[in-house]
């Protein structure tokens, strides 16, 4: 039975787990409800639920059936061991009655002698007294002489006290033989006694045994009955098994489509995020041009009131403004390819397969960004061009310093070289705040720290790993809602080896600064931070 067992018990964990993926599959595409691929998997994945709960009662009645048949066969072999053990009294039975049967054969065959010796030795006596009769006749007819008729009395009187003395013995056998009769008779009583009741004990057991039998007969059919059932689930359950293998193979193609499907929308996103943080950028930029802008007007009389003055230094104003012109180039160059890129990406999301609205409005909202850029980027265009216009001399050195961005200001008398502290800390004050403004960092009152502290954390992480924007990219776009993770091991070994479990991080003893992802309502780039302490 173990060995039926064995690939039932075997096909449950495979159809359990292939349960497990198929509910993980239907979370995963549970966004895209009106697809007629995925509704087709949806279909695949009922029809995979109704044969499971089908092999479940199945599995569940052959269970039933089994322990039936366990409890038959169990009763059965009690009832035969007890069929034995009747058996074997039934025969020590017989063979007593046989014993007492020859007993009381001997004991009638013995009486039996004795009776005819018995009645042997009575005929003797008899003719004893015959002759002695005889004789008495014969005395009386035979006239012999008083010697002769006295030797002849004398011999007749030993012959009678010898006739006396056996018939005197014969009685007392006689006696004796009767006596011993008699108590034959009363143990021959006895025996038919008990062999009667042994009779009637042989009826009552051999009446017990045809029930058993007709008992045993019973429990074979019902055995017979359930093996058969057995059988029959035993079928069904290797069609089911066939039906699974097909539907099996079905979900695996519509799984390896699923993920083939899944990790383009994965290229897409990681693009679009990729899109949205150059966007913001350069808004970021474009910002800090109009204020440049604005305080480069603001400066224009100032540049006026002193431009006999600094005559000698108008070529080095014309070579920022010709470095704003190349910026603004640049700028306009990085909008188009982002232009491109988000036309590409629109037409490849357009080939796509599955309908996803969400990507399409991110998609019309950057286009819409796009043209705000640009048209902020033209109207920047035309300040430029009226800032040239208007400057025929070069603005004070504090207020050129002032209007260029932050890491760009450069030395009047000389450029620093690249390896000078005041180019290394442009460059890390460039990238800190390049990181701050595609993330955001966000601590609720439970967090156990202030966002400062939370600043702080990422400033220290960064220190050191300038490329910290990649591992939190794949953190933010990958990373699983509500699971809490070390930030220290997510920068260093990914997201993968950073989860913590049980609420305890196996490399932090004391505190543990923690980060999550937030949900997709909240936004992109959002992180939720908090500090964990033992």
């Amino acid at each position: 039975m173990s060995s039926e067992q064995g690939p039932i018990v075997e096909l449950r964990g495979v159809a359990s787990n292939l349960a497990g993926r198929m509910n993980w599959l239907a979370e995963q595409i549970d966004k895209d409800s009106q697809g007629s691929k995925t509704q087709a998997v949806k279909q695949k994945i009922q029809l995979f639920d109704t044969i499971c709960e089908s092999m479940t009662s199945l599995y569940a009645e052959f269970e039933a059936n089994q322990q039936q048949v366990t409890t038959a066969l169990s009763t059965i072999k009690k009832d035969r061991a007890k069929l034995n053990d009747d058996r074997a009294q039934l025969e020590a039975s017989r063979q007593e009655l046989a014993k007492t049967q020859r007993r009381y054969d001997a004991d009638v065959e013995e009486q039996r002698r004795s009776r005819e010796k018995l009645d042997a030795e009575w005929k003797a006596k008899a003719q004893d007294q015959l002759t002695s009769d005889k004789l008495e006749q014969s005395l009386n007819k035979i006239h012999l002489s008083n010697g002769q008729i006295l030797g002849e009395l004398a011999k007749q009187a030993r012959k009678q006290q010898q006739h006396d003395e056996a018939t005197d013995q014969l009685r007392e056998a006689r006696d004796l033989a009767q006596g011993e009769l008699l108590e034959a008779g009363e143990q021959l009583s006895i025996r038919q006694d008990r062999l009667n009741n042994m009779r009637m004990n042989l009826q009552v057991v051999q009446g017990q045994l045809r029930q058993k039998d007709t008992a045993l007969s019973t429990v074979q059919d019902q055995l017979d009955v359930t093996s058969t059932v057995v059988l029959n689930s035993q079928a069904q359950l290797r069609e089911k098994e066939s039906e699974l293998s097909t539907v099996q193979s079905q979900l695996n193609e519509r799984g390896t489509l699923l993920q083939k499907v899944q990790g383009q929308l994965r290229d897409k996103d990681t693009k679009l995020s990729t899109v949205q943080n150059q966007l913001g950028e350069t808004n970021t930029e474009l910002q800090t041009v109009r204020g440049e802008l604005a305080e480069a007007k603001e400066q224009v009389a100032i540049v006026s009131s002193k431009l006999q003055q600094n005559v000698a230094e108008k070529q080095s104003l014309q070579s920022q403004i010709d470095n704003l012109w190349h910026q603004a180039d640049e700028e306009k160059k990085s909008h188009e390819e982002t232009k491109g890129l988000i036309v590409r990406l629109t037409s490849s999301i357009g080939r796509t397969e599955i309908n996803f609205e969400t990507v399409e409005a991110e998609r019309d909202q950057l286009i819409s960004t796009l043209a705000e850029k640009e048209s902020s980027l033209k109207s920047s265009e035309d300040k430029v061009k009226q800032l040239e216009a208007n400057t025929s001399s070069k603005r004070p050195r504090d207020a050129l310093n002032k209007a260029l961005p932050l890491g760009k200001h450069i030395r009047v008398n000389g450029v620093p070289p690249l390896d000078s502290p005041e180019i290394q800390w442009y460059k890390k004050a460039d990238n800190i705040k390049s990181l701050f403004l595609n993330f955001r960092l966000v601590c609720s009152p439970e967090a156990n720290m202030s966002l400062g502290d939370a600043l702080a954390e990422f400033v220290r992480a960064f220190d050191g790993n300038e490329e910290l924007d990649d591992p939190l990219l794949d953190f933010v776009s990958e990373a699983p809602k509500g699971n809490w993770y070390c930030f220290q091991q997510v920068t260093e070994y990914k997201m993968i080896d950073a989860l913590i479990e049980d609420d305890e991080c196996y490399i932090h003893k004391d505190r543990c600064f923690q980060v999550r992802n937030a949900s997709g309502e909240e936004g992109c780039g959002i992180i939720h931070c908090r500090l964990k302490e033992y």
